[in-house]
């Protein structure tokens, strides 16, 4: 299996927020198996495509590594959904942006039952949301999510953590966007 990390699909700000990986204890010594390294190839190879703003061909890359996790492994598998919400994401990047809520939405859903409200993925998810409510003129609903996501970080790591100051940063903008009234 190989390691989830922050992607170049999420802004900077938005990506520091979740930090670590997906895999499960049992995965975390587990030697790298070929079929992961070209999984990690696909991956770095969609990601270069966004950072060139080429969002159509990464989109079709990512589709393809979803369908070959969803095969190999189920379609919820952690490892499926870290790469659905990276497809969604692709998708949100291509105004697609109802069909990127509605997965967000699922995957937060499950992250959430599975996982718990402060898990890191649960988190990235939710802030991945969030950004995409802000960049489709809905900052009222960025704000509840951000709101959501600071509380988490705020109880998990405390006032004075980097990670904290960001998110603030990130309801602060959401905040100025909506206008202040949230």
């Amino acid at each position: 299996m190989r390691e989830i990390r922050s992607s170049l699909l999420v802004p900077a700000l938005l990506v520091s927020i979740a930090g670590g990986s997906l895999r499960a204890a049992s995965e975390q010594s587990a030697p790298v198996a070929p079929l992961a390294k070209t999984e990690d190839r696909s991956m770095e190879s969609a990601r270069k495509l966004i950072s060139e703003g080429k969002y159509s061909e990464a989109k079709t890359e990512l589709s393809a590594i979803v369908a070959e996790d969803q095969q190999q492994r189920g379609p919820q598998d952690f490892q499926t959904m870290a790469d659905r919400l990276e497809l969604a994401i692709a998708e949100g990047k291509l105004n697609r942006s109802l069909e990127a809520e509605t997965e967000m939405r699922t995957l937060l859903a499950i992250f959430v039952r599975r996982c718990g409200p402060d898990h890191d993925e649960t988190l990235r998810c939710r802030g991945a949301l969030a950004q995409l409510l802000t960049d489709t003129a809905r900052p009222t609903e960025a704000v509840k999510e951000y709101r959501q996501i600071l509380d988490s970080r705020e109880r998990m790591l405390g006032d004075d953590d980097l990670e904290v100051a960001r998110v603030r940063h990130l309801l602060g903008d959401a905040l100025a966007v909506a206008g202040g009234i949230c």
